[in-house]
């Protein structure tokens, strides 16, 4: 019999054979819904994202004063995250990890370290339009060294990754996720506002390694590879498999037409706040599609710009528009509605796969530097 506490108990009635505990657990760790077991040509993608979360939350880090986040702490930021993407397969997964550790946090100050954390994973999942410089001064003030604050951004951004991944997988296995009430109410749009600089500029300090260089990420914005030269001088955990993830995310070939997966990144960059990407992919969906009224309509506001867009076009902001605010909605449903625009199930995952990916990066643009 499945354990109550399984990941697929809501599921179990509809399917006769689940997959095994140790199934799961790999499926779930790699962003695939465990009944998403058909192979694609993003099998490696996924294995990508297994082999970072095995980096990141995996097992017992090396506790020192400047990698204080113990395996409690980042099982705790990771359920956090979960919990408001409110995708149940994922917060029951960190949920059942955390049961049997021992938490370390006995006194105030360390109560009110977590506090803070917590804090901040939940103000990123949910809203990363709201994450300012005073942000990371208030992690600071608890005591976070600088490479705790690029790991615990690494740590939030591949949940955020995995919520939107197992959303996704889910809709193509033809399962809606279990309904919950909203905690959240949706994001409002952030007005666009042109960028005050150049380049993207981190909050942080450079760290002691000035041979290190920023390397582009095709089809990225540029600030990306300053965003991972960051965490790579601060010596941030999961970097180099994540720069991977970054480049397969951006970087499709042939499977996704490039307009249509420009467009998904510039509704998804405009959503979270993310100015100098909503430019970059606008310029880029411009360039790409010659259709330069969508491109500034999207632009400027994604949900008005669906009356003027192709049904093709419509159906790829309603999936970004939701995969992006509230994962857990994304249903069967904008599947048929792509189905039926003319995409493949091929082109799907991998709308997807941008959309998650884009979930990731931007964030670490918007809460690392302006």
């Amino acid at each position: 019999m499945e354990r109550p506490n399984s990941p697929l108990t809501v599921f179990s009635s509809r399917h006769n054979a689940p997959p095994s505990d140790t199934d799961n657990h790999r499926h779930l760790a790699q962003g695939r819904f465990p009944l998403f077991n058909e192979r694609t040509e993003r099998d490696v993608y996924f294995q990508r994202v297994g082999d970072v979360y095995t980096q990141l939350l995996g097992s017992e880090p090396e506790v020192s004063r400047e990698h204080s986040l113990s395996r409690y702490d980042r099982l705790s930021i990771a359920l956090t995250v979960a919990q408001v993407s409110q995708v149940t397969p994922l917060s029951a997964f960190y949920a059942k990890q955390l049961a049997p550790l021992h938490c370390p946090h006995n006194t105030r100050e360390s109560n009110q370290r977590l506090a803070q954390i917590t804090e901040h994973a939940r103000l990123l999942a949910w809203d990363p339009t709201r994450s300012t410089k005073q942000t990371l001064r208030a992690l600071r003030a608890v005591k976070l060294s600088y490479p705790d604050i690029v790991t615990l951004s690494q740590i939030i951004g591949l949940v955020v990754l995995q919520s939107r991944l197992i959303a996704g997988t889910a809709a193509l296995s033809g399962c809606s996720l279990p309904s919950e009430p909203r905690i959240f109410p949706p994001l409002e749009l952030a007005p666009l506002t042109e960028a005050t600089s150049a380049a993207w500029r981190p909050w942080l300090p450079l760290g002691a390694d000035a041979t290190l260089a920023p390397v582009a990420i095709c089809g990225a914005p540029s600030g990306l590879a300053i965003v991972l030269m960051l965490i790579n001088m601060h010596d941030g955990e999961g970097v180099d498999t994540a720069s991977e993830i970054f480049s397969d995310g951006y970087n499709c070939s042939d499977l996704l037409r490039q307009p249509l997966r420009e467009l998904a990144f510039l509704v998804s960059a405009r959503l979270l706040g993310c100015h100098r990407s909503s430019q970059h992919h606008a310029r880029r969906f411009l360039l790409l599609s010659k259709h330069r009224q969508q491109a500034d309509s999207v632009l400027a506001d994604p949900v008005t710009a669906l009356a003027q867009c192709s049904r093709r076009e419509q159906a790829i902001i309603q999936a970004s528009l939701t995969l992006t605010q509230t994962p857990c909605l994304f249903s069967p449903a904008h599947i048929a509605s792509l189905t039926q625009s003319g995409l493949s199930a091929a082109e799907i995952l991998e709308l997807i796969i941008a959309l998650a990916t884009g979930a990731w990066s931007q964030r670490l643009l918007v809460s690392l530097g302006e």
